[in-house]
């Protein structure tokens, strides 16, 4: 599989050390050639010796068109026969250009025709309530026709407060994170910064993922992890193992790659309760996604198998990989240590 991809050109945008410098190193590895696009120019991806040229586009330094514009210009002098983004912020603007068809080259992103369910959280809802998926009770919220005692009311604390996007198409420069509020000033502070968002009712368990490669609705490949750290408030987790794929999660995956007749890569997120084996679906990363490392480090090279699958067509499948693994981000997991601490101190009154 690895001489198929020799020689190669492949195109990768991004900014982190997970799944940024994960597919840099696994293509490179591969025998591809690989230029980057960063989105901060400090990215120690760049030190990468996988790295053949590299074009330093911080994101805050441009206008969206003017990041676009760049963008285009890189890749029509680039010759090259795979283009993939990292997230979204590069992902909005690479459909723009795909359409322009300016390049010969593959572009690894979904159909604009099935965004919806894989990027927003309100449409991943939706199709997982049609299809039969278990989500956690919730709905739509308008801050301005909501109070903050009406939610809890509802739902209780804690309450889950989901923008419905990681990242709106106009305002690629603003993260939206989803936030685990726990107090009415956490909910006070959230609608400061955001008018509407999805509430959801707080379902107790431990995040699961299940990432998968399919194709023409088809899982090819699949991963499953279990989160052993995770932020009291919400966010990526700092340390993982692989864990068995769960049957049941797996076939919600598959239901849903099969309706978007989907091909490409995907993170499906999901929390499971160890007491009643109940769990349900939290959102989908139709990219590459944080614990990249840890599936590649199992086995399952994600990266590999898509530039594969759409560069020379060869078919082959990956359900079984090594249990054992572990990951751990050590920074991430001292800095929550610290604010696990910090908060335990000011609830026992010794801060």
């Amino acid at each position: 599989m690895t001489r198929l991809l020799v020689q190669k050109r492949v195109l990768v945008l991004g900014e982190d050390t997970r799944s940024f410098l994960s597919v840099i190193r696994s293509l490179g590895v591969a025998g591809m050639e690989v230029d980057i696009v960063t989105l901060i120019n400090t990215t120690p991806a760049l030190s990468s010796k996988y790295v053949n040229k590299a074009y330093k586009l911080n994101y805050q330094a441009f206008t969206q068109i003017e990041w676009s514009e760049k963008v285009t210009a890189i890749i029509e002098d680039g010759d090259y026969d795979l283009i993939i983004p990292c997230d979204e912020r590069s992902l909005y603007p690479l459909l723009d250009i795909q359409a322009s068809k300016i390049t010969r080259a593959i572009f690894a992103i979904p159909d604009r025709s099935i965004l919806g369910p894989l990027f927003d959280k309100e449409e991943t809802r939706k199709l997982a309530e049609e299809l039969g998926i278990s989500v956690a009770s919730g709905e739509h919220c308008e801050f301005n026709e909501t109070s903050t005692e009406a939610l809890i009311s509802k739902y209780s604390l804690p309450l889950v407060l989901k923008p419905t996007k990681s990242y709106e198409s106009e305002q690629l420069n603003r993260r939206n994170t989803v936030l685990i509020a726990r107090s009415t000033s956490d909910i006070e502070l959230f609608k400061q910064q955001n008018d509407q968002c999805l509430v959801e009712q707080y379902f107790e368990g431990t995040g699961m993922g299940v990432s998968v490669f399919s194709w023409k609705g088809k899982i090819r490949a699949a991963f499953a992890h279990k989160r052993v750290s995770e932020p009291e408030h919400g966010g990526g987790s700092s340390y993982r193992k692989a864990c068995l794929l769960p049957p049941d999660m797996l076939d919600a995956c598959q239901k849903i790659c099969i309706h978007l007749n989907y091909s490409g890569v995907a993170m499906f997120e999901f929390k499971h309760n160890n007491s009643s084996n109940e769990w349900i679906l939290i959102e989908i990363n139709a990219r590459f996604w944080g614990s990249l490392p840890l599936a590649i480090f199992a086995g399952v090279d994600f990266p590999k198998i898509l530039a594969t699958y759409l560069l020379t067509k060869e078919k082959n499948h990956k359900l079984t990989y090594n249990l054992k693994a572990h990951a751990r981000s050590l920074t991430s997991d001292l800095y929550d240590i610290k604010a696990s601490f910090e908060r335990s101190r000011t609830k026992n009154g010794t801060a």
